[in-house]
């Protein structure tokens, strides 16, 4: 049995290696929609987002939706890129079952893409050998008949009742936020990224469900039950939910990433061993590179329409019952208080034109100490 599923993983590592250098393509008209060179980042206007080309976009509204729904997939390529980070590879890999194999990790890190570094230090000596890990990472679909980019990748929900399972599918993840400060890290090659591949009938399949079935972003503000984490300061104009408390969301997803990598994450996530599947951006967008339908089965319209219903009932209910409380009490806290000064003899027997300085006191308030003297005030109008 070890020998046979040795076999097979064998043939899957082969396989993936063989599938990410025949399957690469070279662009066509537009190339990449970013580029850093010498330490200088910068990408293309959002004009060349598909849906875009008005200028409309630049705050988050005015997406062309006809225009979305009538895009031309033919000879579209997907690349996947991501902010690299450095990691240091341990010497030796164990399996994590007791008295598993032991591997060579620098093979394991080229199998999976990466490649290996060594630095040398001050006095000298050779470091630790590291590699170039993904952080941050998305898909970056270019339509070369249509002429422009769709940006594809996951994101926290706004949807906050679930927690760190709250997780979407969003189109035209931009995350502006990051751009403009991660110089020199930029990567379309590397450890678990995706080579560019053509685009299939299943990519094609799966953005149309999510150009169809997925919901338009709302500009959310405090009188309501969802909290944004990312849509403030991306364009992600439509998404669509995972399935409700399926996946855990965290940064450090190694095993799944791999399978995503590898193509077997479905295989993965329906182990009876494992509590809870870890998911992230780095496994959507190797999902959808290398497994398209996987991803199309995590975010059924079924599911998606439930939640969505579920969180307008609370939005609306937060907006009616809840808001005006907290509207109300939201005036309580001060960033300044004027303090009354003890009375001194000067107070109490000269006459007040004869009496020098103020009889109080402007103090600052930090957050902190608008809590602590505030608090009690702000529950009791909550509260009542």
């Amino acid at each position: 049995v070890v020998c046979s599923l040795s076999y097979a993983v064998l043939i899957k590592f082969l396989t993936v290696f063989l599938d990410e250098y025949l399957s690469s393509t070279s662009a066509k008209h537009l190339g990449p929609f970013c580029s850093d060179q010498n330490g200088h980042f910068e990408c293309g206007s959002r004009k060349l987002l598909c849906g875009c080309a008005s200028g409309s976009c630049e705050n988050g509204d005015g997406i062309d939706w006809d225009f979305l729904s009538n895009l031309n997939f033919t000879d579209g390529i997907v690349r996947m890129a991501t902010f690299k980070k450095e990691m240091k590879i341990p010497g030796v890999c164990a399996c994590p079952w007791k008295g598993g194999p032991r591997l060579d990790s620098s093979w394991l890190i080229r199998l999976l893409g990466g490649t290996i570094e060594v630095k040398t230090g001050d006095d000298g000596v050779a470091c630790t050998p590291c590699t170039q890990a993904p952080t941050h990472a998305w898909n970056e679909i270019e339509l070369p008949h249509s002429k422009c980019y769709l940006m594809l990748g996951g994101q926290t929900s706004a949807f906050r009742d679930r927690g760190v399972h709250a997780f979407r599918l969003v189109l035209h993840d931009t995350t502006w936020r990051f751009w403009e400060r991660e110089p020199g890290k930029l990567a379309y090659e590397g450890l678990l990224l995706h080579r560019q591949r053509p685009l299939s009938e299943k990519h094609v399949e799966l953005l149309k469900h999510l150009i169809t079935n997925g919901d338009r972003r709302q500009n959310l503000d405090t009188a309501q039950f969802e909290r944004s984490l990312d849509q403030g300061h991306d364009l992600s104009p439509i998404f669509l939910e995972f399935l409700p408390a399926t996946f855990l969301f965290k940064d450090d997803a190694l095993p799944s990433m791999i399978t995503a990598y590898l193509s077997a994450f479905g295989l993965y996530r329906k182990l009876p061993f494992i509590p809870q599947v870890a998911v992230n951006c780095v496994v959507v967008a190797l999902l959808f590179g290398r497994d398209p339908q996987e991803l199309q089965a995590l975010v059924p319209k079924e599911s998606h329409d439930r939640i969505r219903s579920h969180a307008k009932r609370l939005n609306v209910f937060w907006r009616r019952d809840i808001a005006p409380i907290f509207q109300e009490a939201s005036h309580v806290f001060k960033t300044c208080l004027e303090l009354q000064l003890p009375e001194t003899w000067m107070h109490r027997w000269l006459p007040r034109w004869w009496q020098q300085g103020p009889t109080t006191k402007t103090l600052n308030l930090d957050v902190r100490e608008q809590v602590k003297q505030f608090r009690a005030e702000y529950f009791s109008k909550v509260l009542a």
